[in-house]
């Protein structure tokens, strides 16, 4: 209610966000996790994936409000966001290959090849296997993608400085 509050009175006019819509999104996307098709997109899932694909959309949608840049909450956001953009295509490639060899290493250790999401220790494993993955991703990134602004520099000053014109000898 607060935060309605101080939405209305930094932005006159304008009303809060939908908290519901972000409700709804987290009640669908955990009823789908718990009792849905996960893993695997089949005939089957499709009503279920729309769904959740459509309430996630809303939710995108009515965050489409001014904010206020000078906010701690947004200069925060905006610290977390400029430091996975820093990593976001590295994360984006090896994501997959990870968790494939994550879940072998796993289903090597303890037997099984699936988590339980009512079991706290599998969330434990889930959450150190997502940290795990943006360690590595972000580490992956430093020699290659982290030097993407030198290498192009380089090339630039290598491959476009002036060259002397051919003298004529004749």
């Amino acid at each position: 209610m607060a935060e309605a509050r101080l939405f209305r009175a930094s932005y006159p006019g304008r009303a809060a966000p939908p908290n519901g819509l972000a409700a709804a999104f987290a009640l669908v996307a955990v009823y789908f996790r718990l009792n849905g098709s996960n893993n695997i997109l089949l005939e089957g899932s499709f009503v279920q994936d729309l769904l959740y694909s459509m309430v996630f959309m809303a939710v995108l949608c009515s965050l489409q409000s001014p904010v206020n840049p000078g906010s701690h909450a947004v200069r925060a956001l905006d610290c977390i966001g400029r430091f996975f953009s820093e990593f976001s295509f590295t994360l984006y490639v090896i994501h997959v290959p990870l968790i494939f060899a994550l879940r072998h290493i796993h289903a090597r250790l303890l037997g099984t090849d699936e988590l339980d999401p009512a079991s706290l220790s599998d969330f434990g494993s889930y959450l150190s296997m997502v940290v795990l993955i943006v360690l590595l991703a972000w580490l992956f990134h430093l020699p290659f993608e982290a030097q993407t602004y030198r290498v192009r520099k380089r090339l630039k000053a290598l491959l476009l400085r002036p060259r002397p014109l051919p003298q004529n000898i004749a």
